[in-house]
């Protein structure tokens, strides 16, 4: 997903984040379709620390503030649409991913909807 949440940083062009999220993706899609495998998703783990620690540097942002009302936060609280990285740390973020980071699903663990969908 591009363009999700947490990508609108404070400075810096909308491609040039946008394009180290492709590239992040096609080196994905490229070690799934050379493993056979049907799917991949994130860790839990790692999904975890992830937005524990973004979560962890948006407090320290002025959206955090208390006196700051704004389309940024969500109906909890929490802000979901800001990323805490300046476009160097993003990019250098996602120059290189860590397939360690994800599982890999066996083409026979798949829905047989999705399998079918999925095949390289």
């Amino acid at each position: 997903m591009t363009y999700g949440p947490n990508t609108n940083g404070s400075g810096g062009s909308y491609f040039s984040f946008v394009e180290s999220q492709v590239a992040y993706i096609v080196q994905i899609v490229e070690w799934l379709a050379s493993s056979k495998a049907g799917a991949v998703e994130p860790r839990r783990d790692r999904f975890e620390e992830y937005n524990s620690e973004l979560d962890q540097r948006l407090d320290r942002m002025v959206w955090a503030h208390p006196n700051v009302h704004s389309y940024y936060r969500n109906d909890r609280g929490r802000i979901t649409t800001n990323r805490p990285w300046n476009v160097v740390d993003y990019w250098s973020m996602l120059k290189s991913a860590d397939t360690n980071d994800f599982e890999l699903e066996l083409r026979e663990q798949v829905p047989a909807g999705l399998a079918n969908a999925r095949q390289f």
